[in-house]
């Protein structure tokens, strides 16, 4: 029919980004060989982020906490994207963490969790290159930021020595707990039995 049809599916073996076409006619006995012009077109591709730490893991306050995160696409990881992540508690505005360390489609980011709101966190990766489909994800519930319990006595009010009081206070919170602990009280004296010769004055 005088035309060229060719459906093109690239596979991994192509790169993305721009590429040229040529179509023409070849090994003929009553036509001269020839090709066309170049044609140009693009070959692009989806970005697959992904969180993966952490994975509900639980830290204390002002813990550098690193969230570990892997870009690929349909074929291979891929490098040299630009990553933008964020983390937030469900009952508060979005953290941004932009300490970032990439290296072979591996983009982690150290956050500093000093003086942040305790509670669970989502985390959420959002990245953008050239020649791709711009694509994010969040992991909810990735990680709890928490503070240490901290152990204070308590004066007795009952007088006995083997029976003291204990708070536990985490945070703004404060619970009271009697928790089993060995007495230091010495032993009581066991009474004489009835009949005993020991139990007779005099």
């Amino acid at each position: 029919s005088g035309w060229i049809n060719y459906s093109f599916d690239p596979s991994c073996s192509y790169n993305v980004g721009p590429q040229l076409l040529r179509g023409g006619s070849d090994h003929n006995t009553c036509y001269k060989n020839g090709n066309s012009t170049n044609v140009s077109f693009l070959i692009n591709s989806d970005l697959r982020p992904q969180v993966t730490y952490p994975t509900g893991q639980g830290f204390l306050q002002g813990t550098p906490i690193v969230v570990q995160t892997l870009l690929q696409d349909d074929c291979a990881l891929v490098s040299g994207a630009t990553p933008a992540m964020k983390v937030e508690t469900d009952f508060g505005g979005p953290k941004t963490c932009s300490n970032f360390s990439n290296g072979g489609g591996t983009y982690n980011c150290t956050w500093n969790s000093v003086a942040q709101p305790r509670g669970w966190y989502n985390a959420s990766f959002n990245v953008s290159k050239t020649y791709y489909n711009n694509n994010g994800t969040i992991a909810r519930y990735s990680f709890f930021l928490g503070t240490a319990p901290t152990l204070s006595a308590e004066a007795g009010t009952s007088g006995r020595r083997d029976r003291p009081a204990v708070r536990l206070a985490q945070g703004a919170a404060t619970a009271a707990r009697r928790p089993r602990i060995a007495s230091t009280r010495s032993p009581r004296r066991p009474s004489a039995a009835r009949g005993d010769p020991r139990s007779r004055l005099g």
